[in-house]
């Protein structure tokens, strides 16, 4: 799924674009992970997804934010282990791609079960 099938699709696409903290990538699409393909911090990341759920009408059903960026133990902690390539044990999170939001948006709820990453 490289291209968006819908105009919701393109619309989250722009959305996330535009909200992404720079420097900015030019080549995302629905299969662009936020936590890993655009290195978004959990910080950035909340305020983002908190405005996709207004911007978009969808309401949060089961959404879980710890689900896809667990609290790492703060910016410190997060930045020496992002610049060490090392994670902390225990926290294996879940991919959260764009193109999830896009289905998320056109369900109008988050079924993480439904919209899961494909």
């Amino acid at each position: 799924m490289d291209k968006p099938e819908s105009e919701i699709a393109e619309r989250v696409l722009a959305f996330v674009s535009d909200e992404v903290p720079p420097p900015r990538p030019n080549n995302i699409s629905i299969d662009t992970d936020l936590r890993t393909d655009l290195r978004m911090l959990w910080e950035d990341a909340e305020a983002m997804l908190s405005k996709f759920f207004v911007t978009f009408n969808v309401d949060q059903g089961d959404f879980d934010f710890s689900r896809y960026f667990p609290n790492e133990g703060g910016l410190l902690l997060n930045l020496a282990a992002r610049l060490s390539g090392k994670r902390r044990p225990g926290m294996q999170p879940e991919k959260l791609t764009v193109g999830m939001l896009a289905r998320a948006a056109e369900a109008g709820i988050w079924h993480a079960q439904e919209i899961g990453p494909t």
